[in-house]
């Protein structure tokens, strides 16, 4: 689950230590799956979602932006007949199922024509509720 997109950046060090700083502060959290969702629109998806209830605001705090909804990207639609497919089927229900948040995972991307490939850069612990 994406809680900040950083972008480009020249030091991958200072970005380590903002997000240990971050995490230090911050403790684990109930999430809950929510419900699924397309951007823009299940007519024209291009990207498949599940929301993520957030009772708890743990990720909220994480992201420390107040537009931020929490979700889970599950597909990037490319192909128009599996976006024909999603529009035909929706509306989608699911069961809800909680699950802590217990660490905060920093990320590096790499870009490549054959997709993004994620590199774990460092790993932070939450602190206990």
């Amino acid at each position: 689950m994406t809680v900040k997109f950083i972008g480009e950046t020249q030091d991958a060090g200072e970005v380590v230590r903002a997000t240990e700083l971050v995490a230090s502060s911050c403790r684990t959290g109930l999430l809950t799956l929510a419900s699924i969702g397309a951007f823009p629109s299940f007519k024209r998806a291009k990207v498949l979602w599940l929301g993520i209830s957030d009772d708890d605001q743990a990720v909220a705090n994480l992201a420390a932006s107040p537009d931020y909804r929490p979700h889970l990207t599950l597909a990037r639609l490319k192909d128009t007949s599996l976006r024909d497919h999603v529009a035909r089927h929706e509306p989608y229900e699911i069961d809800p199922r909680p699950f802590v948040v217990k660490e905060l995972v920093l990320f590096q991307s790499h870009l490549s024509k054959k997709g993004s490939t994620y590199e774990v850069l460092e790993r932070f612990p939450l602190l206990d509720s």
